[in-house]
């Protein structure tokens, strides 16, 4: 049986509204949210959506794609989108919906796509093939190498289930090969696909048309955002960041090596936007 919380939440990223007590006790005797998200989509209510004249407006012909790099305030970015184009947000985290659940009219539906999901994979070619006539702006989030790794690995060994799980110290987890150390060599750049260095990054999105900023400097992607789009300012809230001062030295350095070794294109990336604070090529 699905948990209330889960149910609330799916139902809010697709119809932009809290369920009724009536939908959330009917939707609790399904067997998973792959089965939830399926009777959603398929649903009258669904079919019956329409995005506001507002929001068409504001987008005009673009589609965004929003590729949310793990521990890189993602979950920030899905809720200020939602507030901002609400039912035009569709967001697919690790294909754990069962593979990628929109059909050629579901995709019609929406116009912005986030989640766990890299450039130009399975989802991704889909959603460009459907609207291969419109146009489409390529999104994300990237952040210091070591304090992303710090932060993912703190939320990775809380959860047994995760496939990075290791069970073991940060420190024994970075000084052996293993699904969490081998992931984290430069994740963030290999989110744009199989490249190796920041020079061919940099050729790639010469090809495309793409929003980039930083963590650290969120507020000014999102205001970018804003202007580009003509939206009204919508508050991001945002936890506290610096969770490297958690950090023992000894930890530390730990992370600062591992950075040093196998994330130096990463950390040429994240030096270049940081430095322009927020990146974009795009032709509005």
């Amino acid at each position: 049986m699905l948990q209330e919380n889960k149910i609330i939440e799916c139902y809010e990223l697709i119809f932009s509204v809290r369920p009724a007590d009536s939908d959330v006790i009917r939707y609790t005797k399904l067997e998973n949210e792959e089965k939830l998200v399926e009777r959603l989509l398929n649903s009258p209510e669904f079919y019956d959506v329409q995005l506001s004249e507002e929001i068409r407006k504001n987008l005009g012909e673009i589609n965004i794609i929003f590729y949310h790099i793990p521990k890189t305030a993602g979950t920030a970015m899905r809720h200020w989108f939602q507030m901002q184009f609400k039912n035009a947000l569709f967001w697919l985290n690790h294909g754990k919906y069962g593979g990628f659940p929109l059909n050629q009219d579901q995709i019609q539906k929406f116009r912005i796509y986030g989640g766990h999901f890299e450039f130009l994979n399975e989802y991704v070619d889909a959603i460009q093939k459907e609207k291969y006539t419109q146009k489409f702006v390529h999104c994300s989030i990237f952040r210091e190498p070591y304090r992303q790794i710090y932060s993912h690995f703190n939320y990775v060994s809380k959860r047994p289930e995760h496939p990075l799980f290791t069970g073991v110290s940060l420190e024994e987890t970075l000084k052996t090969e293993n699904k969490f150390s081998i992931y984290h060599k430069n994740p963030q750049l290999r989110t744009f696909g199989e490249l190796t260095s920041f020079e061919e990054f940099q050729k790639l999105i010469s090809e495309i048309e793409c929003i980039f900023g930083v963590q650290d400097k969120l507020n000014e992607f999102i205001k970018y955002l804003e202007e580009l789009f003509n939206l009204p300012h919508v508050p991001l809230f945002m936890a506290n960041t610096s969770v490297y001062t958690e950090c023992s030295q000894k930890e530390l350095q730990i992370l600062k090596d591992f950075e040093d070794k196998y994330c130096a294109e990463d950390k040429k990336i994240w030096e270049w936007i940081n430095k322009l604070h927020c990146f974009s090529n795009t032709k509005l």
